[in-house]
């Protein structure tokens, strides 16, 4: 009985003595903060010339579809087409094609909101006239 006795006072004093083993106790840590997110390669696309180029969104342990925004089609002329061109899960690739002069954002996210911007710039050295 002793020996138990003893054997119970060092793991009680082991947690802190409250009692309480330490696995038991509420933690609350912030998820959010560490959940995984979409990454973009690159994060910005400057354009000085008509050639297309391409981004890639990744995200670790995610196997859903992405959904895109864009603010490349304003009301006033299009500065850039946006395009999916291929996608796996957890990944997917985009084609952009400079328009016309100017800059925008492409937000690409996953299906709990968590999103990546990927910005654009085109300038008139970009633009070749037919």
């Amino acid at each position: 009985m002793k020996r138990a006795s003893l054997l119970l006072i060092v793991l009680l004093a082991a947690c802190g003595g409250s009692g309480t083993p330490a696995s038991l106790v509420p933690v609350t840590p912030d998820v959010a903060a560490r959940a995984p997110r979409p990454h973009a390669k690159p994060r910005s696309i400057a354009f000085d010339s008509a050639a297309s180029r391409k981004f890639t969104v990744t995200e670790s342990n995610y196997h859903r579809a992405f959904s895109e925004s864009t603010t490349c089609n304003p009301l006033d002329g299009e500065i850039a087409v946006v395009a999916r061109t291929s996608s796996s899960p957890g990944s997917v690739t985009y084609t952009v094609t400079p328009q016309s002069a100017g800059t925008c954002t492409i937000s690409i996210s996953d299906v709990t909101g968590r999103a990546v911007k990927v910005s654009v710039k085109v300038t008139t050295a970009a633009i070749t006239v037919h």
